[in-house]
């Protein structure tokens, strides 16, 4: 499927649902999630006014919605580990790398990570602190810590090592926790490697790296928090399928996204945050390009529901699906 001209409808079939579907355009701008979900109200369909400065408005209210708890509780915590992990690997790359010779930057990415040159002036003199404090230690550092390493196995390590928590009200500390375990191995791994370590040289070596992870640590959750809130705000960017995980909690509906380009469901937003059933309405979706139509159901000749009942027969087959 290819996305719809501005202002247009057109009926189409998904497969193995025998109902029509009608989807209906959104402009090709950084605002096409909202005017998708939008669509389901009649006033704003109908509206003369500013679509663009009710969004920019909504935008504001869903930062100012956004909170540490519920951030730490969607999807059971992975959300906010997804989130540290991507930051934590450009940090942990960069550190005692005045340079930044170390930051890569990926034009395909869509993490918060994709943020990072716009950013490194707010994390940059977080790192440098650091650095200083440690500066003796850098060279063994750069040894244990590769950056190539880093990227391709330490943080996925970390990641691993963490459970899903479904009942867990601390997934900061749980998430420090493992991340001191996971830097205790490899520190053991790596005086395999360099036996000529004392041990009082390892004792310190041990001391000094969880130190400085802890301190880093301390400041990464804030930061990456106050990043996710911040992206709802930047509508200079695409809404991508990380930042409407994020505001999840806060939106009137449960959202079913269908793939268009695979003609897949993609994804429910009821499984991201555990809370009361909403209404639900379905987004066709495009991942190439992050784009997003409103899809109703046909009713008779011309009449179009968008908003289902979660106990609707064919929303119930999708969900299935997912």
């Amino acid at each position: 499927m290819e996305i719809l001209p501005v202002a247009s409808k057109e009926k189409f079939t998904w497969p193995s649902v025998s109902c029509s579907f009608i989807r209906t355009s959104s402009p090709k701008n950084n605002n096409s999630f909202f005017h998708a979900m939008n669509t389901v109200m009649k006033d704003f369909r109908e509206s003369n006014d500013d679509k663009e400065e009710f969004i920019k408005d909504q935008r504001q209210w869903l930062f100012d919605q956004i909170n540490i708890q519920d951030w730490w509780t969607i999807q059971q915590g992975q959300f906010a580990l997804l989130q540290l992990s991507q930051i934590f690997i450009v940090w942990l790359s960069c550190l005692f790398d005045g340079t930044m010779a170390n930051f890569e930057e990926d034009e395909e990415d869509t993490s918060l990570s994709c943020l990072g040159t716009e950013e490194v002036k707010n994390w940059k003199p977080i790192l440098e602190v650091i650095a200083l404090k440690y500066e003796t230690f850098g060279d063994i550092w750069k040894v244990m810590f590769p950056p190539l390493f880093i990227r391709k196995e330490f943080i996925s390590h970390w990641v691993e090592q963490c459970p899903l928590e479904t009942t867990a009200t601390n997934y900061a500390d749980i998430f420090k926790n493992h991340l001191l375990e996971t830097s205790h191995r490899h520190v053991l791994d790596f005086f395999k490697k360099y036996p000529k370590f004392s041990q009082h040289q390892r004792q310190q070596v041990i001391q000094t790296t969880e130190s400085i992870l802890c301190e880093l640590y301390k400041k990464l959750v804030p930061y990456v928090f106050d990043l996710h809130r911040r992206q709802i705000l930047m509508d200079t960017k695409k809404i991508k399928m990380e930042t409407i995980m994020g505001i999840s909690p806060y939106l009137p509906y449960d959202i079913l996204f269908l793939n268009a380009e695979t003609r897949e469901v993609f994804a429910d937003t009821r499984g991201w945050f555990l809370s009361e059933e909403n209404p639900v309405i379905i987004l066709l979706y495009y991942p190439s390009i992050s784009h997003y139509e409103n899809c109703g159901q046909l009713s008779g000749q011309s009449k179009i529901c968008r908003v289902f009942s979660s106990d609707n027969e064919w929303i119930q087959y999708l969900r299935s699906e997912v």
